[in-house]
């Protein structure tokens, strides 16, 4: 009987041995398949090469998330601009941006620009891109580990509590890219970014031609609206809030010129949206106004029509050439 159960045990571990680095070669040689989205793995990988390998430059940035991806060409400004702007990405990850920018660059304008629904939340964002597409040092998952812990918040959603142990030490396992922490998905990973997109070349030629610069949606208009609409209120994540706090000591530190805007929201979403989250949101940016003098704050909100837009969240072409003229 002692004997069986060494064989098994010892079968059992030489079988777990083995789907652990079938998994991690998997997601070492296929990252875009495995880890999450084929293109959002795309332009995160480009985006996290052009903010670690720009050193020892003198640089005007743009940082924001998909929306100021979309919205906000840096060949339109100056050729010193570049656009670091990160999907589905709050001020925690604008931090960290800025943090390692700062390290070897010197910033003369910066330019903010977040979707209202990331001042309350990353919606799954951390977990599922930022912690797996290397941006992150340890450091980073322990300092924001501490701060939610400080404040009884999450980052990633809105409520009151933390996550509990369990979601912190996952941040940590995905981001040392643990097979077993990745084993529930490769499957349905597989499944859907087995196959090429047709988008991926275009992707990868706008970011490199526009410096940080990409449309998403690709139609002449959108009819729908963004997610702002599906909310009940408008609740600024105290988290979120913090590394805001940091960036603009950051800003001050460095004498950094910053302007601080809102993208472009279609008139179905603002339509839509309750009217006390649209206050709610254009308060807190007010707030932000009165709290820091020395950043340009914009508290007005640019509403367009749905020919400006190339699916319900992103501007188009036409969208971006209209926001342009409120930029500085």
């Amino acid at each position: 009987m002692i004997l069986f159960l060494r064989k098994a045990t010892t079968f059992i571990l030489l079988l777990t041995l083995i789907l652990g680095a079938g998994i991690s070669a998997l997601l070492k040689l296929y990252p875009e398949v495995f880890l999450s989205s084929r293109v959002e793995y795309l332009m995160w990988n480009k985006q996290v090469e052009r903010i670690k390998n720009t050193k020892n430059q003198h640089i005007n940035a743009i940082l924001g998330d998909s929306r100021a991806m979309a919205a906000i060409n840096p060949l339109e400004l100056s050729k010193n601009y570049a656009n670091f702007s990160l999907g589905g990405s709050s001020f925690f990850e604008g931090y960290v941006t800025l943090k390692t920018l700062l390290k070897t660059n010197r910033i003369d304008t910066l330019i903010l620009c977040y979707s209202p629904v990331h001042y309350e939340q990353t919606s799954g964002n951390l977990l599922n891109r930022t912690v797996v597409f290397n941006l992150l040092e340890r450091t980073d998952i322990q300092e924001l580990n501490a701060n939610e812990a400080l404040f009884n918040a999450s980052i990633e959603h809105k409520k009151l509590s933390n996550e509990g142990t369990f979601s912190r030490a996952e941040r940590y396992l995905r981001w040392m890219h643990f097979p077993f922490a990745y084993r529930s998905t490769m499957l349905s990973n597989y499944q859907l970014n087995a196959k090429v997109s047709k988008f991926e070349k275009e992707v990868k030629k706008e970011l490199d031609q526009y410096r940080g610069h990409v449309f998403f949606g690709r139609g002449i208009w959108a009819f729908g609206a963004a997610e702002e609409a599906r909310e009940d209120s408008f609740v600024a994540s105290p988290v979120i809030n913090h590394y805001f706090n940091e960036m603009a000591k950051l800003i001050n530190n460095n004498q950094i010129t910053c302007y601080l805007v809102s993208p472009p929201m279609s008139e179905t979403t603002y339509k839509y949206s309750k009217p006390h989250y649209i206050s709610a949101y254009k308060n807190h940016i007010k707030s932000i106004k009165s709290r820091y003098p020395q950043l340009h704050v914009d508290t007005s909100m640019l509403v367009l029509s749905q020919t400006h837009f190339g699916d319900v969240s992103h501007v188009n072409l036409l969208g971006s050439k209209r926001f342009r003229k409120v930029l500085p």
